[in-house]
C-alpha cells in the first residue's frame, strides 16, 4: 500500500486504497496509472493510514507525530504525540462527531478533532 524508506520519512503512494478509491479514484492515481503525490514525514511510517470520510488520510510517524494529509497530498494539520506513532490510526466518533483515534508509545491514547487536529481528551494507559 505505502513504500517506505526507511530514515527518510518519505512515503509514496502505490496503491489506491479500497475505501479511498471509492471516494475519489483519481485521489492517488492519475488516469495513467502514474504516481500523484508524496508526503515526507518527519520520520518513518510503519502501519497503515486511516482514511477519514471526508478523504482525509491519517498516519503516524515515529517521529511522535500524526499527520493529516488531504487527498490532493498536501498537509492539512499535524499533532505532537511526545513519542513514537506506530500503531494505526482509527477513525470513529465521539459525543456524535467524527474523532481521530491514536495511541502513541509515550503510553497515551488521543482523541483528535479531524479538523485541526485539536485534542479532545488524552487516557494514560
Amino acid at each position: 500500500m505505502l513504500k517506505n524508506r526507511p530514515g527518510s520519512g518519505l512515503i509514496a503512494v502505490l496503491i489506491a486504497l479500497f475505501m479511498l478509491s471509492a471516494l475519489s479514484p483519481s485521489a492517488l492515481w492519475s488516469a495513467q496509472g502514474e504516481q500523484k503525490w508524496e508526503f515526507s514525514a518527519g520520520g518513518s511510517i510503519y502501519s497503515s493510514p486511516a482514511v477519514g470520510t471526508d478523504g482525509t488520510i491519517y498516519v503516524g510517524s515515529d517521529d511522535g507525530k500524526v499527520y493529516a494529509i488531504q487527498p490532493n497530498g498536501t498537509k492539512k494539520w499535524e499533532f505532537e504525540t511526545g513519542g513514537k506513532v506506530t500503531a494505526s490510526p482509527a477513525v470513529g466518533y465521539y459525543g456524535g462527531a467524527i474523532t481521530i483515534y491514536v495511541c502513541s508509545e509515550n503510553g497515551k491514547v488521543y482523541a483528535l478533532s479531524p479538523d485541526d487536529g485539536t485534542k479532545k481528551w488524552e487516557f494514560e494507559t
